[in-house]
């Protein structure tokens, strides 16, 4: 539309302020801790993986928790299989790729995500696919600005499917900023805010500064300034401080500047530009710096407004492209022109020409015809006639591919300069009609839109007030007629039914308040029965843990007078009884008093293990631990189980010092659960599978796998590999009876 619009609006989807994060970041986690389906888990994994990405700041551990989350939504997908979880992924992963600037490989997966989720997509995640993909459109250009359009309007058309209203309302947002008609514009977010506000969404300023630009581009700018405020007022509530902030401060500027309020609009100018450095937004910067420059020199002040560019410039380079080029051209050949050092302002003029005549430029009509303006207003001021009128030649042919009043307004004045400096009187005189003539025709069209709207609002105001004295007048007379009916109907039978009426209703409301009381009573009963078996469960938990360590505690004391076979059998039982013992400390801190979390379980008491060896620099220990909870009586024969395969692999697996490691594995296998501890060391001989083997560790890992019904298999080939295969069904032992079939074994 025009300037207003130019301005690009960014607005996070998925994040705000830094402390809003933080709490859904916990609460994120928290539900997907509770999630009771796979699919729930991986949305709430990935939304997790989006706040990461899309987090203030460029820091590549948020891309690396990001990516540590996407992979367990890969990991559990691969289990279940969801074409719609495969799509999201993907669509993700899109967002990631652009995080890190990968932008021709993060168009291509938001393409393929596309595909996917309208494929077999839910309709949420096709929505949000479709304004991702748009993303990539560039508005500027009008062939790709309509393919944005279309894809933002399918994307609201699915979100209106999923019943999203909140996202459905910020796609007729987004449209708002696209339209290039006011008409269109005020419609789509007329419709946006009609939407946010039924589900009484506050978060309504870009929403109005969006339609404070569209009455700006009708030139009306009493309501562009309403709704600019409005907008910053809503901002301020909300303790907006993102960049959105920056660019509601530059709207209301350039409206005041429009108004010929220069002061003022310095003002809103100077507020915007510290939020733009603040995130080091260079578009902002540069497109803030020449607006104030602009106001500068409109008020006499261009010293200030060379100090201003010349500052801005010294810390932030120019960007490369071409919008950015010509703007700090311009805005310092004016300068230069205010101050009269006009050999300074050649170098600009001359970059300007070199950017005006470069046929391979993005620069579309508007944008030529502007730089034509500046030049000839240089031109001028340098008395060098010949060029500037080679150049009003050029500018009045766009002008008339525009069909813009303003710029031909403008051309016209330039003619009357022009004319006026060459003592061509008569066509100075004729382009000063011309001038007069279109300035006033602007005026009344502005006006008449003015009037146009305010009668619309006018009969609107007329008609709803009118059906408002209608309503009123039709409930009036059915109270009437109700009131007139009643009394009618009123006489002594039905008195009688109505006492009758209130004794059954009466002795119901008394039986129904004893009954209610009665199941209170009960229910209360039942749940204190509940919460005192669960403490007490607990309370077993803790105090056998307590127990276990105070019997590591006794061994430890008498291993200070053992030594040799003896040291090593207590260490050996020490390790046996901490497997134990973390397990029922596991139990007692778990709301789940009835299941282990073998990969926290495991990651611990691995941890334990290798301390206990004094973390041996040349031995690595490596995990491939699913999350899996097993019942306790299944948990405590299987972490005496690898205790005792870990343990004989620290004890005998790497001599003198060999360098080697460790591998530990639990994963499902079917209908079975596989675990798998092996290391590459010196191996063990080929009798470790006999039946007779004349060895403790080996005749518990034998015994303890059969206490879980399962198969034992051992392997020297390359190093030592011990697999116990078993079925996760739980067993009916309480976690008592599994400890003592343990210890007995």
């Amino acid at each position: 539309m025009n300037k207003f619009l130019a301005v690009v609006v960014f607005i996070c989807a998925f994040a705000s302020a830094q402390a809003q994060n933080q709490r859904t970041v916990d609460s994120l986690l928290d539900a997907a801790k509770h999630a009771n389906s796979d699919t729930a888990r991986i949305n709430l994994l990935l939304g997790l993986a989006k706040i990461y990405i899309v987090k203030e700041g460029d820091v590549a551990a948020d891309l690396n928790v990001a990516a540590g989350y996407m992979a367990q939504a890969e990991q559990i997908n691969a289990k279940v299989r969801s074409a719609d979880a495969t799509g999201y992924i993907t669509l993700v992963s899109s967002y990631f790729e652009k995080d890190k600037s990968n932008g021709a490989q993060s168009k291509a997966l938001a393409e393929k995500a596309l595909q996917q989720l309208a494929a077999n997509g839910t309709k949420l995640h096709l929505g949000e696919a479709y304004y991702a993909v748009a993303d990539y459109y560039n508005v500027q250009d009008e062939s790709e600005a309509d393919k944005r359009i279309q894809l933002t309007q399918l994307g609201i058309k699915a979100y209106k499917d999923a019943g999203d209203i909140q996202n459905e309302a910020y796609g007729y947002q987004l449209l708002g900023g696209l339209y290039s008609m006011p008409a269109e514009c005020l419609a789509a977010l007329k419709r946006s805010l009609s939407l946010y506000q039924s589900i009484h969404y506050r978060q309504l300023q870009e929403v109005y500064m969006l339609m404070g630009d569209c009455y700006a581009a009708e030139s009306n700018y009493t309501q562009a300034l309403d709704y600019d405020l409005q907008a910053l007022k809503t901002a301020e509530a909300a303790g907006d401080s993102t960049m959105l902030f920056s660019q509601i401060n530059n709207h209301i500027a350039i409206v005041y500047d429009h108004l010929k309020d220069y002061p003022n609009s310095i003002i809103y100018y100077r507020k915007a530009l510290p939020v733009a450095i603040k995130y080091k937004d260079k578009a902002a910067i540069f497109l803030i710096t020449t607006n104030i420059v602009d106001a500068y020199l409109k008020t006499n002040r261009p010293e200030e407004a060379r100090q201003l560019l010349t500052e801005v410039r010294s810390r932030f380079p120019v960007p490369s492209d071409y919008l950015n080029r010509y703007r700090n051209a311009a805005a310092f050949m004016n300068v230069y022109i205010a101050l009269k050092q006009y050999d300074s302002a050649k170098i600009y003029s001359q970059q300007l020409l070199n950017l005006v005549n470069d046929k391979s430029s993005p620069a579309n009509e508007y944008m030529r015809s502007d730089i034509y303006i500046y030049l000839i207003k240089y031109y001028l001021a340098v008395k060098d006639f010949a060029p500037a009128r080679a150049l009003l030649v050029k500018n009045d042919e766009l002008v008339r591919t525009t069909k813009s009043l303003t710029r031909l307004r403008t051309s016209n004045g330039l003619w009357f300069s022009l004319d006026t400096l060459t003592g061509n009187y008569k066509s100075a005189v004729a382009h000063l009609m011309k001038y007069k003539e279109i300035n006033d025709s602007l005026f009344t069209e502005s006006k008449s839109k003015q009037l146009g709207q305010l009668q619309v609002q006018y009969e609107t105001e007329k008609k709803e007030e009118k059906i408002r004295q209608l309503n009123q007048q039709a409930m009036l007379e059915k109270a009437n007629l109700r009131q007139a009916l009643l009394i009618k109907n009123i006489t002594v039978a039905g008195i009688i039914l109505v006492l009758i009426i209130a004794g059954m209703v009466l002795r119901q409301s008394i039986q129904r308040k004893r009954n209610n009381g009665i199941i209170t009573q009960k229910n209360q009963q039942l749940n204190d029965m509940l919460i005192e078996k669960e403490w007490l469960l607990k309370e077993v938990h803790h105090r056998v843990k307590n127990n276990l360590h105070m019997v590591i505690c006794l061994l430890e004391s008498q291993a200070y007078y053992l030594e040799d076979d003896a040291l090593k059998a207590i260490e050996n039982t020490q390790h046996r009884i901490y497997a134990m013992s973390l397990i029922h400390q596991k139990l007692y801190q778990s709301d789940d008093v009835k299941t282990i979390d073998m990969a926290l379980y495991l990651n611990e008491f691995v941890h334990h293990l290798t301390e206990s060896f004094g973390a041996p620099a040349h031995i690595h220990t490596r995990l491939n631990v699913a999350s899996l909870k097993l019942d306790v009586s299944q948990a405590i024969p299987l972490g005496l189980l690898i205790n005792e395969a870990m343990t004989n692999a620290y004890k005998y697996a790497f001599p003198e010092g060999k360098q080697g490691e460790i591998y530990l594995e639990l994963q499902p296998d079917g209908a079975n659960i596989r675990m798998v501890v092996a290391d590459n060391g010196v191996g063990m001989g080929h009798h470790i599978a006999d039946e007779d083997a004349d060895s403790l560790g080996l005749e518990l890992i034998k015994g303890l796998a059969k206490d879980i019904n399962g198969n034992v298999y051992f392997d020297s080939s390359e190093g030592t590999k011990i697999t116990v295969i078993f079925n996760k069904a739980p067993f009916r032992k309480t976690a008592q009876t599994a400890i003592q079939d343990s210890i007995t074994t």
